[in-house]
Order: C-alpha cells, then structure tokens, then sequence
C-alpha cells in the first residue's frame, strides 16, 4: 500500500478544494496519521493531544501536548493554515493573541508546490 501524507488525505476530508476547516478536522487526528508530522528542518514531532478546538478569535487549538524526538513535551497553541505565508498576511506576528503558539502547521511549506 502506498504511503499516504496529509495532502493525500485532505481531499477526501475537504471534497475537492482544501480548507482550513478540513485541515482542522485531519488536526484532530494527527496523533493516528502513520508518518506523523515532519517539520522544515527534518524533525519528527509526535502529537500526544491535539488540543481543543477553539471557537473564539485566536489560535485554531489550545493546550496541544507534543513530544520531541528527544522526548522533550511541549504544550501550547496550534495555528493552522494552508499556506505558511498566510501567518503574515494574516498578520499572526503582530497579534499578541498568537504568542502562544508552539506550532504552525501547513499543508504546504514555503516553496512547496501547490
């Protein structure tokens, strides 16, 4: 069976267009995906908790608990969106809201193809 990644397995959550809401969805599953999470510079985070769905203006997920390759747990916010440019044109950086943010996850990473 081949592998299959996150953008493989958006579209069958999302219908033929990706979203962040669907994005969120595969979020919460994140802890079940067989290759996990791969970061820009290689590592290997594993998702212990997703955290929980944020309703309000802010961070799309409070309280994740994520393990390091090292095992070194991390906890905090999670922001998601399709694109990681979308954090400035969203203008994340300049929102106190978002200091708490320990991950920024994206379907597709800088230079990435869309």
């Amino acid at each position: 069976m081949p592998r299959r990644t996150a953008t493989d397995v958006l579209p069958a959550v999302a219908g033929s267009r990706p979203s962040e809401r669907a994005l969120a969805v595969l979020w919460q599953r994140a802890h079940s995906l067989p290759e996990g999470l791969v970061t820009e510079d290689g590592r290997r985070p594993r998702v212990v908790y997703p955290g929980s769905l944020n309703p309000r203006a802010g961070p799309d997920f409070h309280d994740a608990i994520l393990a390091t390759d090292t095992g070194t747990v991390i906890t905090g916010d999670v922001e998601l969106h399709l694109k990681a440019s979308d954090w400035y044109a969203h203008r994340h950086h300049a929102d106190p809201n978002y200091n708490g943010v320990v991950l920024h996850v994206v379907l597709r990473a800088k230079g990435a193809p869309s």
